[in-house]
């Protein structure tokens, strides 16, 4: 969860690394897609998809 501080570069890095990829195997509608809908969830529900 973010606390709205922002992230040291070195992390910022690896989240601009990390979009790319994922922008690039879902295509930007997928990845903005599945975005919006974890921004939408709470954290029970996000852990909840890691054990399916």
């Amino acid at each position: 969860m973010s606390v709205g501080a922002p992230l040291p570069e070195a992390e910022s890095g690896d989240v601009r690394r990390v979009e790319r990829l994922l922008r690039d195997g879902l295509g930007d509608g997928g990845f903005e897609s599945g975005f919006a809908l974890g921004r939408r969830m709470s954290p029970e529900e996000a852990f909840a998809l890691t054990l399916t």
